[in-house]
């Protein structure tokens, strides 16, 4: 699958009106989101571990994508989103680190 980096990083412009949620969006596309795998790495936190579930180590796909609560966190939105008639089947690893 080929990604399409312009349109990728245009979507937080296009859909987002607050400053917040695209400065977010920007530390995820660029991999400077702060998680427990960086922190541990820079000697700032003891453990790797995500805060979540406690199993693995936390860098940015378990922390979106592979953790057990995040996938709880994904069905809920989708859910939510179907309650307010968008419909919504599924999201892909894509859709939710992109916001594809």
């Amino acid at each position: 699958m080929c990604l399409e980096w312009k349109e990728i990083y245009n979507l937080p412009f296009k859909v987002l009106n607050d400053t917040k949620s695209r400065d977010f969006q920007y530390k995820i596309l660029n991999g400077y989101l702060t998680t427990n795998a960086f922190l541990h790495k820079i000697g700032l936190i003891a453990s790797p571990l995500c805060i979540f579930c406690g199993a693995e180590s936390e860098p940015l796909e378990h922390l979106l994508i592979t953790c057990p609560f995040t996938d709880v966190f994904w069905l809920d939105f989708i859910g939510c989103c179907r309650n307010v008639n968008i419909g919504l089947d599924g999201l892909s690893n894509n859709d939710k680190l992109f916001g594809i």
